[in-house]
């Protein structure tokens, strides 16, 4: 009887779990609402981990706005309430604030793309100790918690995506994060940055993910390209 009812549990977990995955969320950018899928494997944050959602928030530039995010089931199970949580993975959809009210024809987001794709590689030592003060302070603030985060190599890939809609980009980068009384934890990741255009706005799309091989590039990549194409077709 007991293995029964595990099983039952298992399986209406289960359910649960594909529910969450599937269903979109509707985003609004400026007055223009966009519908949103669930990146296949990832989860919506929950509304009641709110130490998770300022997490992300902590992160996002101070001229963006954070639209939503998604992490791994197994990370959303190991997280804690207090503190730094680790992701193995995660996506997150942003806005830049400024340009929220303005409305993208094709020729201005060719020259956008067109010139995001003549920005310079990478940041100076000076500029990613800055950012990395900058979010130490921003985590004490808003976590609660003694974290100092350091930034270490960041090597731009450059671009591997490019259609009338989007353009894509990907970079590996080092970060090492320190608790007190904790272990300094070391992470080397890779994310794509997409600008992604439809219903005449832009976002920003981002997929993280440990960089532990090769094949972890080609995860991120396909996972990129699957999802604007599934966002973009959402919103035709």
């Amino acid at each position: 009887m007991k293995k029964l009812k595990f099983v039952l549990l298992m399986l209406i977990y289960s359910l649960q779990g594909i529910h969450a995955q599937t269903e979109p969320t509707i985003c609004v950018i400026g007055t223009t609402k966009i519908i949103v899928p669930t990146p296949e494997e990832f989860v919506l944050i929950p509304k009641n981990r709110l130490n998770i959602q300022r997490q992300f928030e902590v992160f996002t530039p101070s001229t963006a706005r954070l639209l939503t995010a998604y992490i791994l089931p197994k990370d959303l199970a190991s997280s804690t309430s207090q503190g730094e949580n680790v992701f193995s993975r995660y996506v997150a959809l942003q806005t830049v604030k400024e340009y929220e009210s303005y409305d993208f024809s094709d020729e201005l987001f060719q020259k956008v793309l067109s010139a995001a794709e003549e920005l310079p590689v990478g940041f100076s030592r000076a500029q990613l100790d800055e950012i990395a003060r900058k979010y130490s302070n921003q985590s004490r603030a808003k976590l609660g918690s003694e974290i100092d985060i350091r930034i270490g190599e960041v090597v731009q890939m450059g671009v591997f995506s490019r259609t009338k809609n989007s353009l894509s980009f990907a970079f590996v980068q080092k970060t090492t994060v320190s608790q007190k009384s904790e272990p300094p934890n070391d992470r080397t990741s890779i994310t794509t940055a997409t600008y992604l255009r439809l219903k005449q706005k832009v976002l920003f799309v981002l997929i993280c993910t440990d960089f532990d091989s090769a094949l972890d590039i080609d995860w991120v990549k396909d996972t990129t390209d699957d999802y604007v194409a599934s966002i973009l077709a959402l919103n035709s």
